[in-house]
């Protein structure tokens, strides 16, 4: 569909979308925070995120494309645990409902992939 220039793109997306969803329900903490004034621990996860990202994409000078996307996926990972664990602890809401609303995600990740996999077999047979 969008030509074989965008072939070596898909190994990005089959990690990164899924990922993404975590990272989506990992946000949502956000607004507890805020409504219980502790803004500050948002801030610094993001901050820490953003630096973890631009070391993993400097990381891959010597890593190589594969060892970033892994090192970006491992920091996203850390902060997605943190979002989790640290609001839980200071607000007392429990991560789980919030991990219920991957359900959502994770089937229209699952359905993107699919589409890719098809898009895929197409292209190659084509």
């Amino acid at each position: 569909m969008l030509g074989p220039k965008w072939n070596d793109l898909v190994f990005f997306v089959r990690v990164l979308l899924p990922l993404y969803s975590f990272t989506v329900i990992c946000f949502q903490s956000a607004p507890i925070l805020l409504a219980y004034g502790r803004f500050d621990i948002q801030f610094w996860c993001v901050v820490g995120l953003s630096v973890g990202r631009v070391f993993a994409v400097l990381l891959g000078l010597w890593i190589g494309l594969t060892g970033m996307l892994y090192a970006i996926v491992a920091v996203t990972m850390i902060f997605c645990v943190i979002m989790l664990i640290v609001p839980a602890e200071i607000t007392g809401s429990k991560p789980l409902p919030m991990l219920a609303g991957l359900v959502s995600p994770l089937i229209s990740s699952v359905a993107a992939v699919g589409v890719f996999f098809l898009l895929i077999r197409e292209n190659r047979q084509a």
